[in-house]
């Protein structure tokens, strides 16, 4: 906790490791930069905010998207989504059915350009998957 934040409380939107720059920054009352995502959690967070992330893993490369308590996953390979209701089951152990408005934000975050750059173990696992596709090594 800290001045104006009761302890313990708790935040009930949706907030990511890319907010905590902005909120730095608006704390030492100077200008966030355009170019970044996240926002100064103390100058309100939307409701209905959406919280992106991508991921390549040595089993699949996935995509995901946290809007409000539901969350998304869209495996990439195999073509392949699960949904989940995070208030009811944080445990992410009962599949809903399929959400395809929020399909549809997670493969929108998915074709915009990579805002980073891949991680050298990333970059070799997408170059191998490649070349498997290709038909080159097995």
């Amino acid at each position: 906790s800290g001045p104006g934040i009761e302890p313990g409380s708790v935040v009930p939107q949706n907030i990511g490791q890319f907010d905590v720059m902005p909120t730095i920054l608006g704390l030492l009352h100077l200008p966030v930069p355009d170019h970044v995502d996240g926002i100064d959690l103390f100058g309100g967070i939307p409701e209905d905010r959406m919280i992106p992330s991508s991921g390549v893993l040595a089993e699949t490369t996935s995509v995901s998207c946290l809007q409000e308590s539901r969350k998304v996953i869209w495996f990439i390979e195999p073509d392949s989504s699960e949904t989940y209701d995070l208030s009811a089951d944080p445990g992410e152990l009962s599949i809903l059915p399929f959400d395809s408005l929020l399909l549809g934000e997670v493969m929108g975050y998915w074709a915009w350009p990579s805002k980073c750059t891949p991680t050298e173990n990333e970059e070799a696992i997408i170059s191998a998957r490649r070349l498997q596709d290709l038909g080159y090594i097995r």
